[in-house]
């Protein structure tokens, strides 16, 4: 499936299509969004701990849930998550033929 991108408009060819479906939903909490307030995720309940290990499990678990409700079409095989030099947390999503990085900062570091 061909898509936009969001930031200059071109045609993008599926994957890229996929990767910012999945970047969309990764950095949006739920009800974020006033007319689909169920889009989204709830990785932003567990992302200021992720050095806790039960927190870093719901974290992969979150994700792969919104990512199967919303994306599909994406075929996840596994998903790391580490912390990145800013903060954030750095998801790497493995499909069977790919590996996606998105970082998904903290919600006060989003407004800034």
């Amino acid at each position: 499936m061909i898509g936009v991108d969001r930031h200059t408009g071109d045609l993008v060819d599926s994957d890229e299509r996929r990767r910012q479906s999945i970047e969309d939903i990764l950095t949006t909490p739920l009800t974020a969004r006033v007319t689909r307030g169920e889009f989204g995720s709830l990785v932003f309940d567990f992302i200021d701990n992720i050095g806790n290990t039960a927190n870093l499990q719901k974290l992969r678990t979150t994700a792969i849930d919104a990512i199967k409700r919303w994306e599909p079409e994406a075929r996840i095989s596994k998903i790391d998550v580490s912390l990145g030099a800013s903060g954030e947390a750095i998801f790497y999503i493995y499909d069977h033929e790919h590996v996606t990085r998105i970082p998904v900062f903290p919600r006060a570091e989003q407004a800034s």
